[in-house]
């Protein structure tokens, strides 16, 4: 088997390729990680991306496709890839060590030793803060080398034999689950590696008959609680605690027994620390670390971390007779006045109330107190290891460990030997079997207050006796030659009685003798007998040894290497746990040459604290470094950057032009230099002449979201675009107007602009809002005016549209580039079962709603008095009572309202009418405030009402919408401290739906349905003094201990109210969850803003780590979190509609799973050598559209493969068409040598048969396209050549009936287009009956059409060096193109207004002129990609709204956008809309100047920033600003602010 191999291309381009080729295979891939975005591209297509070896693949980059290749990297194996916004980040390892070379069944374990990341610069312009730059940098650096393992070829995340295939590997131990998330959406799962933290390596040594012996050590760390030695303590919000680690002990014989199955031997432990809430303080650098206990509930997930040793290790446990052992060794210091005494009894507590409430039914909990450190200080360390023997003795007896053997394929067959039970997953070995003679009946659990050294020291002592007992079960016995047995007497040595052997070693059989009766043992795998017992000595009798006893009667060699192994393993957990090495290993060298052990025996308790001392000044970092390289917190590390990157939707070849474009120099670039080509340097010259249309069917299906623009003319060149337009859709006759007039800014060449694409326009949506109101899009909470637009996945067509800035010049163009979603429908339709009957009933769960109070999706319930049918496919929703009671605004005079008001009504609009008029009436006239326009909207969204839906209803009754809008209603200065609260809570809110994911890892799904985490269904209340003002989250109570109520999870801080003294949790230390336990020694709230006035008559109360804010405060934040939780409901309905939509229609057309088929593809007839199927859907598609009849199968069922989709379906035309015209865009650039039809199962008649004309070109237009011939396919019947066309075929005949049109020679084209007619009336020879869907008149109908040829990929971008002239020409023209000349405006004063989003400038009466433009610089705007985690109550993990929603990102489908309205005030005429201009992002800094339409006169401007700014966060040191300006809060952060930054030009002649 060949070593796997890693190969990283970094292309000129910038493009970065990654060649792997997996032991496990015999073909090598390449993935292309995309410049711009990221994203890794790879399909699996033959030729492409899939060749037979690797010199193939490199020989395809750098000859076929002509890639320069600027550096190469060697490694063995992937770790992982992270795509963070303007860098990529792949890991490798480059050295690898075989730390176990052989397991029983043949595979290999590696050992990381050396890594490399290598960092990958991206073309993203989207700004990014430093301190995410930063981040980036800290997860480079962490610690990885020689602390990290894994295999190849067999699932290791379970103990030894795993019955799991390695592609579902328990995810408690995959520490590279992120990290190898991209190449699972890719569909190459394999080659990221399974990558586990802790130790595994392999000892031999030979045992005393001189046999060789295997002896390896594998600890496995749990992901659940990383951290640190401060920061990971106890139990965390996934039940889990720290340093938890799970060893496994693996013996077997060095060869396999001829013709016997080979034998071996497992055991396994753990080690942790104590499973409640408990947490670090470490006081000072030479004081010693204490570990407090919560106060509150310390016992909170202590069963449910049980339940996950069980559903490890007795995954079936339904047996109430046989229930699972877990024994905890208990090592603290029990002694009075120790501090861990307290520690010790609450987890005696904890224990015992399990226990006693019976929440581990089907374990038995058995605690073991041994102080280590008072033992031995007392009776110093030999009687310490005798006296923990002793309490080891009946756990380690009853637990036993597990024994089997290991069949191949050929041991199977003899008679007295069993079938193996456990089929061998690995990829090697050559299939076989284990076969578990006996199991580990339960878990050996050991802790002490950090599970470090004497956890390390306890744990090995035990498991030297497991040894010694593993080998001799084995028949492999480690008795010293030395060894002297007791003796009688008379002098002979003692012979046990017969009841106390031990079992006999695998291979062996216990006989009588026929003639005396006698018992002797048969040898099977030596075929030799004897009289004596294998297993003389009594089992585990060096339990009841002393030190030197056992040393005197065991083998010096399997302990020493057993020492080497535990020494290495201890330093490992140590660096990972502590940063430093272990620091007490010395005692396990206790059985080794006599040792001064009694003086090393003191220092326990020093040498522990000594961990926690030198380890936390590193411990923030390291945490994070964990956090980061697990994927958690992303959402704080990585605010701006998106979980999902975009796909570059026009990535060449397989992007092309679909009309020619006019070009001055069209020898210099290709055709496809605008939208395909990887060159970036692309300059496009138009001639003279008005607006330009590039159109262009985009490389694969799917969603549009952005689009950029690269600059091609200079700063000051006038023959640039001066805007454009855009229109997206399937196919050129079905497209619809996504951006409208978009004004194109100057800026420096080679600039690229990025523009959100927002989904397809409705424009009877957009009437209900246009000159409403005054400021509709100032939205600074969230968008009050996002309309409900089409999402379609399956766009191929999209075209844009540019204006020139002056006709009589010739326009500059730049590469073109269309960014978006496309779904994996390949990896989706194989993991679920996609239904078109049932698909929309699984998605489709009509009362599904969320609770406008606890934020969480509730199911279906029979007692709902509320419920709203919501149909996913017409999203129209009604209400199916006329109830409120479920709606419950968070003011209470308002609910009072509404509870007294009579709501009878037929629909959810008269509903909302209704609503309204009761909130306005009871204000007699006066405007809604803030809280009533929230609840108002709040309610609007749970009825499901559409913006559209919203406006019209409101205009009926005479009332403005933006009257209504809460933006509008609230304070700036008190809107950014309602935002930044906002922002913390959903903050809070993803990190508690991160917990909870991690919670359910392990659990079975009834354990895992009762899992809930700190708040998830949170409320209000208040404390209940009238002068208290603390508002808090509070969880809802659902178990009691004793009298007491008990939420599931850690407690916030608490803090007295200054009035009644009532202990409340501080809404303003809800950041402390962040934080591991919940308890941090100091506080580092989100700043909140400085504290408000006095005159609000709402004094902020402090507490010692925080600035406690009013009530109303958290109030109207909460009522913000609300209103984002539905409009993300409504988001993710809509996102999850038109993705199942689009699925649907692929099932539909068979692409879901391949039928089977007898023909393969090799030996197809109408597929010559090396040809294949180039134009197969959805890689090819239609590009315009064609008649079709309502009963036909779709018509991109014709390019779908020939053995997908029913058997008796076809497509057909409406009756009466006699012409059908079908162009199509191939799936990849080809050399095309003929066209085949596959007959339905009607066949042909005389009246039906068509006549063929063909066209191939790289462009759809006729003068771009060349005749190549016509097929008379009547004539040809005629002639018998084709007589098989007529009638329907034999049932089940293989292959179908068909016909080629070979081409007179091999074509290279993008584009074939196929003609059929209909044939004149020939009613000659025989006469077949017509198809039951066309009695009466004939129809044009086809199975399939198939494009036969092979692919190209040269890249046509590289033109002849010969062309001097041109380039000459080209040069001049860019060098010589008419230039304007700007000057800027003089500006008298400029006005700030609502804190800096509106400016007012007022021209210098001296210097007033005509006003051409504005510029300013690209703003820096971090786009927020916090996302509203909903709980759902549902616990499914494989669902497919769950795996749509981890593929499709939110934030890139309902895009944000901020523009600049720009208004002229005039004394005598009315002020003037000089138009709205987009922002477009860019790179920070980047001049932008925007033309006027015109040049205007004016000596007032007003300059406003519109849009959604919710969407985006203002920069860090923005709070520094407003602490400078006087804690001014009515000012805009710096980021988003207007002032200083607009300035106005003219230009001169």
């Amino acid at each position: 088997m060949r070593k796997t191999s890693v190969l990283i291309l970094e292309l000129e381009c910038g493009e970065v390729v990654i060649i792997t080729s997996m032991a496990t295979t015999k073909d090598t891939h390449i993935v292309t990680i995309d410049a711009i975005t990221g994203s890794l591209h790879y399909k699996g297509r033959q030729g492409l991306e899939v060749f037979e070896s690797e010199d193939k693949a490199l020989e395809f980059i750098t000859v076929t496709s002509k890639a320069m290749v600027k550096n190469t990297i060697h490694g063995k194996a992937i770790l992982g890839y992270a795509n963070l916004g303007s860098m990529g980040l792949l890991l490798i390892a480059t050295k690898l060590h075989v730390s176990i070379p052989k397991l029983p069944c043949g595979d290999c374990v590696n050992t990381v030793v050396e890594t490399k990341w290598v960092k990958i610069p991206l073309q993203n312009h989207e700004f990014q803060a430093k301190s995410e730059e930063r981040n980036a940098m800290d997860l480079m650096e962490i610690a990885i080398d020689g602390m990290h393992y894994f295999c190849e070829t067999r699932d290791i995340t379970r103990p030894f034999p795993s019955a799991i295939v390695m592609e579902n590997p328990d995810q408690e131990f995959v520490w590279n689950e992120w990290l190898s998330s991209p190449f699972k959406a890719i569909g190459l799962q394999n080659h990221c590696v399974v990558l586990l933290q802790g130790f595994a390596e392999s000892k031999t040594f030979l045992d005393a008959n001189g046999k060789k012996v295997m002896v390896a050590l594998t600890t496995r760390r749990s992901r659940l609680h990383p951290g640190t030695h401060s920061l990971a303590c106890g139990l965390n919000h996934s039940y889990s605690t720290g340093n938890e680690v799970e060893c496994e002990q693996l013996v077997w014989p060095y060869t396999m027994p001829l013709g016997r199955p080979l034998p071996f031997s497992v055991y396994l432990w753990r080690r942790g620390t104590i499973p409640i809430w408990c947490e670090a303080d470490i006081k000072g650098t030479l004081v010693e670390t204490n570990i407090h206990v919560h106060e509150t509930n310390p016992y909170v997930g202590s069963d449910i971390y049980f339940r996950r040793l069980i559903n490890r290790y007795y995954p079936n446990a339904n047996d109430k007779n046989n229930k699972l052992c877990i024994v905890c060794i208990n090592l603290l210091k029990t002694s009075i006045g120790e501090p861990e005494l307290q520690l010790s009894q609450h987890f005696q507590e904890a224990i015992n109330y399990i226990k006693s409430n019976n929440e581990v039914p089907n374990a038995n909990l058995c605690l073991m107190n041994y102080d280590w450190d008072a033992n031995t200080r007392v009776i110093g360390v030999p009687n310490t290891v005798h006296g923990l023997w002793q309490l080891l003795k009946d756990p380690t007896i009853g637990v036993g460990f597990g024994m089997g053997e290991y069949h191949d394929l050929n041991i199977g067959k003899q008679r007295d030997i069993k079938k193996p039970d456990i089929p061998n997953k690995g990829l090697i070995g050559g299939g076989g079997g284990f076969r578990m003679v006996c199991k580990q009946e339960g878990v050996l659990r050991f802790n002490c207050g950090n599970s470090l050294n004497r956890t390390n020291v306890a744990s090995f002592l035990g498991i030297v006796q497991v040894l010694i007992e593993q080998c001799l079960r084995l028949g492999l016995p480690l008795d010293s030659p030395k060894y002297v047995p007791p003796l009688s007497q008379e002098g002979s040595p003692i012979e046990p009685p017969k009841e106390a052997f031990g079992p006999l070693p695998p291979g062996w059989e216990e006989r009588n003798d026929f003639v005396t009766g006698q018992v002797f043992y048969v040898d099977h795998n030596l075929r030799t007998t004897t009289w004596c017992h294998p297993c003389p000595d009594k089992p585990w009798r060096r339990f009841d040894m002393t030190i030197d006893e056992f040393r005197g009667c065991s083998m010096q060699a399997p302990i020493t290497e057993l020492e080497d192994l535990f020494l290495k393993a201890t330093d490992v957990h140590a660096m990972l746990y502590t940063s430093s090495k272990a620091t007490h290993s010395d005692i396990i060298q206790i059985f080794g040459e006599q040792l001064n052990i009694e003086s090393k025996s003191i220092s326990t308790n020093r040498l522990d604290d000594q961990h926690g001392c030198a380890s936390v000044l590193l411990d923030s970092t390291r945490q994070k470094q964990q956090e980061m390289f697990l994927g958690l917190r992303y959402h704080q590390h990585f605010p701006s950057i998106p979980s999902q990157p975009l796909q570059v939707l026009t990535s060449g070849p397989f992007a092309s032009l679909l009309k020619c474009v006019p070009n001055m120099f069209p020898s210099l670039c290709s055709q496809n230099a605008l939208v395909g080509s990887k060159h970036k340097e692309t300059i496009w010259v138009c001639p003279c002449s008005g607006k330009v249309e590039v159109a262009c069917v985009l490389a694969e299906a799917g969603h549009v979201c952005e689009v950029i623009l690269s600059i091609a003319h200079g700063l000051d060149d006038m023959t640039y675009p001066v805007s454009f337009d855009l229109h997206i859709g399937r196919n050129m006759d079905e497209l619809h107007l996504a951006l409208e007039g978009i004004k194109i800014p100057r800026c420096p060449s080679g600039t690229q602009l990025q523009y959100q694409v927002p989904r397809a326009i409705n424009l009877d949506g957009m009437l209900l809002t246009k000159g409403m109101s005054k400021e509709k899009a100032w939205n600074f909470l969230y968008d009050f005016e996002e309309h409900d637009m089409e999402i379609d996945f399956l766009t191929r067509v999209v075209v844009f549209t540019f204006h020139p800035s002056n006709t009589s010049l010739p326009m500059t163009l730049g590469k073109l580039e269309v960014l978006g979603i496309s779904l994996p429908w390949q990896r989706l339709c194989k993991e679920f079962d996609i239904s078109i009957d049932t698909t929309t009933s699984k998605l489709n769960n009509s009362s599904q709603r969320i609770d406008g109070v606890t934020h969480t999706i509730v199911p279906p319930t029979s007692n709902s008095t509320h419920e709203v049918n919501i149909d996913i496919d017409q999203c129209n929703i009604v209400l199916a009572s006329k109830s409120l009671g479920n709606w419950k605004p968070f003011v209470a005079s308002n609910f009072e309202k509404c509870q007294n008001a009579s709501f009878v009504t037929n629909g959810a609009i008269a509903t909302y009418i209704q609503l309204v008029t009761t909130f306005c009436n009871n204000g007699h006239g006066k405007p809604l405030t803030y809280q009533e326009a929230m609840e108002l909207e709040i309610m609007r969204l749970r009825l499901g009402l559409s913006i559209a839906q919203r406006n019209s209803s409101l205009i009926s009754k005479a009332q403005d919408p933006a009257s209504l809008n809460p933006n509008q209603l609230i304070h700036l200065g008190y809107a950014i401290q309602v935002q930044n609260v906002t922002q913390h809570l959903t903050t809070i809110a993803q990190t508690k739906a991160e917990d909870k994911k991690l919670a359910i890892i392990g659990l079975q799904p009834e354990d895992a349905a009762n899992i809930e985490v700190l708040d998830e269904q949170c409320h209000q209340i208040e404390c209940t003094h009238l002068n208290c003002n603390l508002w808090l989250l509070h969880q809802t109570v659902n178990k009691v201990v004793g009298n007491e109520p008990r939420p599931l999870g850690c407690i916030p801080p608490h803090m007295k109210c200054v009035e009644c003294k009532q202990f409340v949790p501080c809404s303003r230390c809800l950041s402390s969850y962040n934080n591991t336990h919940g308890l941090p020694s100091a506080c580092t709230c989100l700043n909140f803003g400085p504290p408000l006035k006095e005159e609000n008559n709402n004094m902020v109360l402090s507490c010692k780590h925080c600035v406690q804010g009013p009530d109303h405060l958290v109030k109207d934040a909460m009522l913000l979190v609300s209103i984002h939780m539905q409009i993300s409901m409504r988001h993710r309905m809509h996102i999850m509609a038109a993705a199942t939509k689009a699925l649907k229609e692929l099932v539909s057309l068979g692409l879901g799973a391949q039928r089977e088929s007898p023909c393969g593809e090799d030996t197809l007839p109408w597929l010559h050598s090396g040809e294949i199927s180039v134009a197969e859907y959805p890689n090819a598609t239609f590009v315009t559209s064609v008649p079709t009849a309502n009963e036909s199968a779709p018509l991109q069922s014709l390019l779908t493969p020939w053995n997908m989709g029913s058997h008796e379906s076809y497509w057909h035309a409406p009756v009466g068409v006699h012409s059908v015209e079908f162009c199509i865009a191939l799936a990849m650039p080809a050399f095309v040598s003929g066209v085949v039809f596959i007959i339905d199962t009607c066949g042909h008649t005389n009246l039906d048969i068509p006549i063929v004309d063909i066209w191939c070109g790289n462009m759809m237009g006729e003068k771009e396209q060349n005749y190549v011939g016509c097929w008379d396919i009547p004539n040809i019947v005629e002639t018998g050549i084709a007589q098989h066309i007529y009638g329907p075929p034999k049932l089940g005949e293989v292959p179908p009936h068909h016909v080629r049109f070979q081409f007179p020679t091999t074509t290279c084209c993008r584009m074939v287009r196929l003609k059929l007619m209909l044939p004149f009336p020939r009613l000659q020879g025989k006469s077949f009956p017509l198809p039951t869907t066309m009695v009466g008149m004939p129809s044009i109908h086809l199975k399939k059409i198939i494009i036969v040829g092979k692919q190209h990929f040269v890249d046509d971008m590289l033109m002849p060096s010969f062309l001097h002239s041109e380039k000459s020409a080209l040069r001049t023209f860019l060098e010589t193109p008419p230039h304007l000349n700007c000057s800027e405006v003089q500006v008298e004063m400029e006005t700030a207004l609502e804190g800096g989003r509106i400016v007012e400038q007022l021209v210098a009466m001296s210097h007033m002129t005509n006003v051409a433009g504005f510029w300013l610089n690209s703003p820096g705007l971090c786009r927020l990609q916090s996302k509203q985690i909903l709980l759902s109550t549902c616990h499914s993990w494989k669902r497919l709204d769950v795996a749509l929603s981890s593929c499709l990102d939110e934030s890139f489908i309902t895009p944000a956008s901020l523009y600049i309205r720009v208004i002229s005030l005039q004394e005598i005429k009315k002020p003037q809309c000089l138009g709205d201009y987009i922002i477009p992002i860019t790179k920070a800094g980047t001049p932008l100047y925007f033309d006027f339409q015109e040049p205007v006169l004016a000596r007032r401007f007003v300059f406003k920033l519109l849009g959604n700014i919710s969407a985006f966060a203002h920069q860090a040191n923005d709070d520094v600003q407003q602490e400078v300006l006087g804690k001014d809060l009515s000012l805009l952060p710096r980021s988003l602010s207007l002032v200083d930054k607009v300035h106005m030009y003219h230009y001169v002649p």
